[in-house]
């Protein structure tokens, strides 16, 4: 995404319109309805707020997603995030204090690892986990219920996972020609409070 996102003046009670615009394109992303996340400029709600609209530098609508759809996906990336951030935190605590230790403990993670927090961060989309407990209830429901069937979804999620991996090597990529960077600093608070109500969009 290019240039800065508008917060909508309609979603009063949604994310920040950064952090909103980053999951509405993981999701147009998937649903394959939007192919180049460079266009994207902003975010808004349609009229009757059944839906997102995600628009380019013109106003020009370029995917329109369900609500519901991308409100789930928000709450599972801030899920995430807090499971990452807490994991950080806690490995941070025993060896002093978090606030001076967390980079440390961070730069020993693995790339991929690394490159996911920087980009939840930094309201950048992510890649979605395929293998989540959903969809291995739903497995395993299926191949109760027959074989055939439970092997076509298992292929299906071998299919994503594939693509997730693709994906994960592409934000790795992006997150080394920028440097290898930390997380952002104004996710700091979010960071060493885990606190979703300190959290706040970047500058």
């Amino acid at each position: 995404m290019t240039g800065s996102t508008r917060r909508p003046d309609d979603l009063p009670g949604d994310s920040c319109s950064e952090e909103l615009t980053a999951v509405a394109v993981a999701v147009a992303r998937r649903r394959g309805q939007l192919q180049d996340a460079s266009r994207v400029e902003g975010i808004r709600s349609s009229s009757g707020g059944a839906s997102y609209v995600l628009l380019d530098g013109r106003g020009v609508p370029l995917a329109r997603l369900p609500r519901d759809a991308v409100q789930e996906q928000l709450q599972r990336r801030r899920a995430r995030l807090t499971r990452l951030f807490q994991r950080l935190r806690r490995a941070a605590d025993r060896r002093g204090s978090a606030s001076a230790n967390w980079r440390t403990e961070l730069r020993s993670w693995s790339w991929e690892k690394r490159a996911l927090v920087w980009a939840l961060s930094a309201h950048q989309p992510v890649p979605q986990p395929v293998f989540g407990l959903e969809e291995l209830l739903l497995l395993a429901v299926l191949l109760l219920l027959g074989v055939v069937p439970g092997l076509v979804y298992l292929g299906w999620l071998l299919l994503l996972r594939r693509r997730y991996g693709r994906e994960l090597a592409a934000l790795v990529d992006e997150w080394r020609s920028h440097g290898r960077p930390d997380p952002v600093e104004r996710g700091l608070a979010y960071l060493l409070s885990g606190d979703p109500s300190n959290w706040r969009p970047h500058s």
